[in-house]
């Protein structure tokens, strides 16, 4: 593959050039990651930007019927949008389950639109470890704004804000026990938090929640002097959306006018640190070496001759052991 025609395609706007850089960058094959890094370097020099919206939020809120609609807004703004969709991703095949696709059906017709659906298997925190890399080619190609959809809201899920400008958190209609699963740190990062399918019958409880979660966010510190609201919506029947597509509009005019710059480079510090525990797993994983001794450690544990803990020893001493006589 010619990296640099790849590359001059992509600023073009190629869709076709993107999905194929996505999947060079995404392959674990030590021959394409050679090819990755070189694109990358290249990447690197290009000057384009966006709008990074991160959404999260509890199962079933609605989050991807939401960024459908808030993805056309976009596109009558005159935007181009991309999706990246972080999916629930199986252990066993690797692949991604793409429900979120299908639920994005108008989007999906958009040829200023990008929707790619990414496994989630290789990292904790609702997002996938190329996550970064798969922003910085979608901006490379031309698209404005970008839109992270995250798997769901767990204890690790405040990565997302660490990708992006935005943090939307997305709830669905419940009450104060419902809520309780809901991590203190989700909160604190949240830039607007949404209550979906406030419609129907549901709309009495979206009122309750917002009302719970008001109070629970008086309780916080505040990161910024950003005001952060709880809006109530429909991304059904559109009620309340315009509201919300104005709070994203003002929080847009708001965060322009600090220095991204130094956002962005505190983030890429902060993800570093927390990234690179995994950046080097991926690489003992790989690692024929290793591989072979964990192997051997594996079958030991299974025919009862040493413990976990045994295990774990052994195989630091051996990694450390290796590592020095190289």
């Amino acid at each position: 593959m010619d990296i640099q025609i790849l590359y001059h395609q992509l600023l073009n706007g190629d869709r076709n050039a993107l999905a194929k850089a996505i999947t060079l960058v995404e392959s674990n094959k030590p021959e394409d990651k050679i090819e990755s890094k070189l694109l990358m370097s290249f990447i690197q020099q290009s000057s384009q930007t966006s709008f990074r919206i991160g959404v999260t939020g509890t199962p079933g809120a609605g989050k991807s019927t939401f960024i459908n609609a808030l993805g056309m807004n976009f596109i009558r703004q005159g935007y181009k949008v991309a999706v990246l969709s972080i999916d629930p991703g199986s252990s066993i095949s690797k692949g991604s389950i793409l429900g979120d696709k299908t639920r994005m059906e108008d989007l999906a017709k958009q040829k200023e639109v990008f929707i790619r659906p990414t496994a989630a298997t290789d990292y904790l925190g609702g997002v996938h470890s190329s996550t970064q890399k798969l922003i910085s080619l979608c901006e490379a190609a031309g698209y404005q704004r970008i839109i992270i959809e995250s798997v769901g809201v767990g204890q690790s899920e405040h990565h997302i804000s660490l990708l992006s400008d935005m943090s939307l958190l997305i709830l669905a209609p419940a009450g104060g026990d419902d809520l309780q699963g809901i991590k203190r740190g989700v909160m604190e990062w949240a830039d607007l938090i949404l209550i979906n399918k406030a419609d129907g019958e549901l709309k009495a409880k979206a009122k309750l929640a917002a009302g719970y979660i008001y109070s629970i966010l008086e309780l916080l510190p505040k990161k910024s002097d950003w005001n952060v609201k709880v809006l109530s919506c429909s991304s059904v029947t559109q009620e309340g959306l315009r509201e919300v597509y104005d709070e994203v509009d003002q929080f847009y005019k708001w965060i322009s006018k600090k220095p991204i710059d130094e956002l962005r480079q505190a983030q890429a510090a902060q993800r570093w640190q927390e990234l690179w525990p995994s950046t080097c797993a991926q690489y003992l994983k790989q690692d024929p070496d290793i591989q072979y001794y964990s192997k051997k450690l594996a079958d030991q544990l299974k025919n009862g001759e040493i413990s976990e803990f045994t295990a774990d020893d052994c195989m630091i001493r051996f990694i450390f052991a290796r590592e020095i006589k190289q």
